[in-house]
């Protein structure tokens, strides 16, 4: 609970912002049966923001994924990187890339997944209750939505800088109050990232899973769509980013005023890739952009996996293989984030894009410069 921030999307407001976070980490053994896929409100609440009937998702309190609630950090002492995710606007969760969460905690991260409430599809909150989605920005009442995704279909067939200009300007004229959830979003993960910096300080009392045990003076963000937005906000204004990875998101606020300071990688749906090449270009860190050939934007979630078949019915995804998609997706986050935070090695170019022939990769270094200093987009109490 943020107790300096009251929640302003509740549909009875005057508390407090509660925000719901869920950590993957890795452990050298576990108890009782593996953890199912979402909660049965939850994947009832989703179901309603897609305009769904209520029982359509209700499949996802029976897929078992292989994490454990019971379960305990390796007992060597050693101090484990962390991660922050933000899941989607509208109707994602903060389960929505489990298959991504569970790679990266077997490969030694702790990773820190955020719902953001009442602009997620559904959480489970403290009291037992579901906090629905009640964005302040609804696409199915918004007339400048139109504007905005035409200016976006602009981007897309863009042939140089110069012509996407005039798009980009229109498509962020008409998405004002995103610009007011890239901030409040911010200010969540940075406010998570306080708290979780906190509990794994040593000797904390009470809960000490994670007492003396995470490095969060230099952690990667992670994010798809607005949360991949959110990544690289939370990169431009706070030096706790050691690097940052959008998957398929627009990027607003801040980050969308100012070049990308810290290193960070882009990865593309193949119909979006202009529009995120102009943030690529500008970059004054190294950056890297991805683009997948076959991809469409909700491939870069557990989509595919969890609703095939409505998947294939509303026409939400391309036409790489589900089993395709997230292994080539966990080929680059895993050794992205070990360069970043471990030292690694990092992504093997050449070998990437020989397995996995439909990656467009290019990479180039910036300009390095200082970043900008925290602006009316952070709350300038934390840093």
């Amino acid at each position: 609970t943020d107790s300096s921030r009251f929640e302003m999307l509740a549909p009875s407001p005057g508390g407090k912002r509660q925000l719901i976070v869920r950590v993957w980490f890795p452990a050298d053994s576990v108890a009782g049966a593996s953890d199912n896929y979402i909660e049965a409100d939850v994947a009832k609440g989703i179901a309603t923001g897609l305009k769904l009937p209520s029982f359509a998702l209700s499949h996802l309190t029976n897929i078992p994924t292989h994490s454990y609630r019971r379960a305990w950090l390796p007992s060597q002492p050693q101090r484990f990187p962390l991660i922050l995710f933000s899941h989607g606007y509208g109707v994602g969760t903060e389960s929505q890339n489990t298959v991504q969460m569970e790679e990266l905690a077997s490969h030694g991260f702790v990773v820190a997944s955020i719902d953001h409430p009442y602009e997620a599809g559904a959480i489970l909150m403290p009291d037992g209750k579901v906090a629905l989605a009640n964005p302040p920005f609804n696409p199915a009442d918004s007339a400048s939505l139109t504007q905005a995704l035409a200016a976006i279909t602009q981007l897309q067939q863009a042939t140089d800088t110069s012509a996407m200009l005039g798009p980009l300007r229109t498509m962020y004229a008409n998405s004002t109050p995103l610009d007011t959830s890239i901030v409040r979003w911010t200010d969540d993960t940075r406010f998570v990232l306080d708290q979780i910096t906190a509990m794994s300080a040593p000797h904390v009392g009470g809960d000490t899973l994670f007492a003396g045990r995470l490095a969060t003076d230099k952690v990667g963000l992670l994010g798809m769509s607005f949360g991949g937005a959110t990544a690289a906000a939370f990169c431009t204004i706070d030096a706790r980013c050691a690097a940052g990875m959008n998957l398929d998101g627009l990027h607003y606020g801040v980050a969308a005023r100012e070049p990308l300071p810290r290193p960070f990688f882009i990865a593309s749906s193949q119909k979006n890739t202009n529009v995120h090449r102009l943030f690529y270009e500008r970059a004054t860190a190294p950056v890297s952009l991805m683009t997948v050939t076959g991809s469409e934007h909700m491939d870069y979630t557990d989509f595919s996996w969890i609703a095939p078949k409505l998947a294939a019915r509303t026409g939400m995804l391309g036409g790489i293989a589900p089993a395709r998609m997230h292994a080539l997706m966990n080929a680059v986050i895993v050794p992205y984030f070990d360069a970043a935070l471990r030292g690694g090695t990092g992504i093997d170019r050449a070998a990437l894009t020989a397995r996995y022939p439909e990656i467009t990769l290019l990479a180039r270094s910036g300009t390095a410069v200082s970043p900008p200093a925290a602006t009316q987009d952070s709350a300038t109490t934390r840093r």
